[in-house]
């Protein structure tokens, strides 16, 4: 029986509740787990099992993961999950929410526009519980196969409480990138075009600043090297924001040829708001391969009504995703397919 990995129109989902039996610890069996687990115990409980099979080199960790979740026959999960990268990274999108979430209109359009511009073989939202709103209804109905599996969040870091959910999250898409390899995304990150160029590097990362290297946007072979002294990086946590993208910043000035770092690899950034808001300025994101939505520095446009005539970055960014094209939708036949596309948002 052959079973296809996207599923119907609408996305197939998994109760949030579902708890999973850990997998039996066995360090001597499966050092990959061991090594994921020292810095997150909780990892033993999410894709040990998975992980430490025999013949998964070219099999989709994750839809294992995924497919046992969901109760599918382990006879089918071979043919379902069948992995051919040709070489290069595979791709496989991940995006990760931690808590309580409700989906906004730029999540959906980041979503959108992954399954759009990567074309990827499997698209996945992994988290501890599901995200919630119209805009999180709208996107399971607009995006074939997105697929949510259900991750329980870390509970420490290396033995370290942290309440900075962010770095909880880093350890998440590490792991994910570390064990299966693939495309990470922050949900406020747009893809713009496509990332073919890309993915025959071990590893590529943007900039934060010039000395930070940031993690929204990570793109990675299985196993590498930077991205697993990166995580071994973890034992020595501290609670301080830019932990991680210093992190990776030392690594990269001690092994440039591990880590391929593209300074504009989304762009504006965090400081630069005024490039991504204001009208007046100019700003070509044309050239950069993604745009960073910066939720937390900035009112973003969240209406559909907001974003049409303004000709912002952003705006041009959101219609470049919706309709195909960036321009302004001043003229009438615009404004009866905006009421065409009210109708069915």
């Amino acid at each position: 029986m052959n079973v296809s990995f996207w599923g119907s129109k609408k996305g197939d989902n998994l109760s949030p509740n579902v708890q999973l039996p850990p997998f039996r610890k066995n360090s001597s069996a499966c050092p990959l787990a061991e090594f994921l687990a020292v810095i997150d115990e909780t990892f033993w409980k999410f894709g040990a099992e998975a992980l430490c099979e025999n013949g998964t080199d070219k099999i989709d960790i994750l839809c294992l993961v995924y497919l046992r979740q969901l109760g599918i026959s382990r006879q089918l999960e071979r043919g379902a999950c069948a992995l051919d990268s040709k070489g290069l990274v595979p791709k496989i999108v991940y995006f990760v929410t931690l808590g309580s979430y409700t989906f906004q209109m730029w999540n959906y359009i980041a979503v959108v526009a992954a399954y759009r511009h990567v074309q990827p073989v499997a698209l996945y939202i992994v988290g501890d519980r599901h995200p919630q709103g119209v805009w999180w209804d709208r996107v399971r109905r607009d995006v074939p196969g997105l697929r949510f599996v259900f991750r329980e969040k870390p509970s420490s870091i290396a033995g370290r409480p942290t309440k900075l959910v962010e770095h909880l999250s880093d350890l998440v898409r590490m792991q994910l990138l570390y064990m299966n390899g693939g495309i990470y995304l922050d949900l406020d990150m747009v893809v713009l075009r496509s990332l073919e160029p890309l993915l025959g590097f071990d590893l590529t990362a943007g900039l934060m600043s010039p000395v930070e290297i940031a993690n929204a946007f990570l793109i990675s072979r299985r196993r590498n090297a930077f991205l697993k002294d990166w995580y071994i990086g973890f034992q020595d946590y501290e609670a301080k924001w830019t932990f991680t993208m210093e992190k990776a910043y030392n690594l990269s000035r001690q092994n440039e040829s591990q880590a391929y770092i593209v300074p504009d690899l989304y762009r504006p950034f965090w400081n630069e708001m005024s490039l991504l808001l204001n009208s007046s300025f100019y700003f070509d994101w044309t050239r950069s391969y993604a745009i960073h939505i910066w939720t937390k520095n900035g009112k973003i446009p969240n209406t559909v009504d907001s974003i049409q005539t303004d000709n912002s970055t952003i705006s041009q960014v959101f219609r470049f995703v919706l309709y195909g094209d960036p321009r302004p939708r001043h003229t009438e036949p615009y404004h009866r397919n905006l009421t065409e596309l009210k109708k069915l948002l």
